[in-house]
């Protein structure tokens, strides 16, 4: 994927858990610029009426050079762990697995420490589109965050978090990252 080419994204909107979003995470965190996800996800581009295929694109190699990764939106489990009382936590998973149970091979139920729970699926409308910016940001903001807060995100895997965080710098939120490890 060149890193000079805009890159679009699609998954399964709020049926899926971000995939989309986790990969324009790590894209633009290794230094790729021009990266897009497509609202609504692959349903949207079916019901625009973009012709679709069952076989995998090919692409030719190219040349990538990564120089590093900005950690600016990453936060590792020593450092959240010293200065946990520091940040908001956002657990971004679903009811079932905030409350206590194991879905997806976790080591244990139940959530982090006064984790304030936003549902990733909050994120959506019902037709799969995301929820404007204004509407979103007042969703965070009624959960008590402040633009100004230190936040973490975290979910089961550090994907649906990472697709929460990118949904919170959209909002104008100035010092969110996501906890990679997660629950």
């Amino acid at each position: 994927i060149d890193k000079d080419k805009e890159v679009v994204l699609f998954a399964s909107a709020q049926k899926g858990w971000g995939d989309d979003g986790r990969i324009a995470w790590e894209l633009l965190a290794a230094g790729y610029k021009d990266v897009k996800m497509v609202d609504g996800g692959y349903a949207a581009l079916k019901k625009a009426g973009l012709e679709t295929d069952i076989e995998s694109t090919k692409l030719d190699p190219v040349d990538v050079k990564i120089d590093s990764i900005d950690q600016t939106h990453i936060i590792r489990t020593d450092e959240l762990k010293k200065d946990y009382d520091d940040y908001k936590v956002v657990d971004v998973r679903e009811d079932k697995e905030y409350k206590g149970d194991v879905m997806y091979g976790e080591a244990k139920g139940g959530h982090l420490p006064d984790a304030i729970q936003i549902k990733f699926t909050d994120l959506f409308k019902k037709d799969g589109k995301l929820k404007s910016k204004e509407e979103v940001t007042k969703s965070f903001e009624d959960a008590g965050l402040e633009k100004e807060d230190k936040i973490v995100t975290y979910g089961t895997a550090g994907i649906r978090s990472a697709y929460m965080e990118l949904a919170m710098d959209m909002g104008g939120f100035k010092e969110e990252k996501t906890y990679d490890g997660s629950y």
